[in-house]
């Protein structure tokens, strides 16, 4: 993205940062969810899902509930590790790209 009012800029960063940390959280949801069910309960996946249907609808026990929720935190607990990791990493080569553009620094 290439803007120069740096108010739009920060609002693109800040967008781009919320569509990855959504996208990660998502699908770590979801593998989180699908390792419970498959390997922690030892039960199919089409039961996983249906109960995930039922957690959106409001029909779940209070059990698969609490599970939605724990899983969640994880979920997002992990997203927001790899999401710091990710986007401290992605600053310093940005700034390592500026300096590079901007050339050594002459001090007076």
């Amino acid at each position: 993205m290439n803007i120069r009012d740096p108010f739009l800029n920060s609002i693109g960063i800040v967008l781009d940062r919320v569509a990855v940390w959504t996208a990660l959280t998502g699908a770590n949801f979801m593998v989180i969810w699908a390792a419970v069910w498959q390997r922690g309960l030892g039960l199919h996946w089409s039961v996983a899902v249906k109960q995930l249907e039922s957690v959106v609808t409001g029909t779940a026990t209070s059990l698969t509930r609490t599970l939605f929720v724990l899983t969640l935190t994880v979920a997002v607990l992990a997203t927001s590790g790899v999401c710091m990791w990710l986007f401290a990493r992605w600053r310093r080569q940005g700034e390592l790209k500026g300096a590079h553009i901007r050339g050594p620094r002459l001090e007076a």
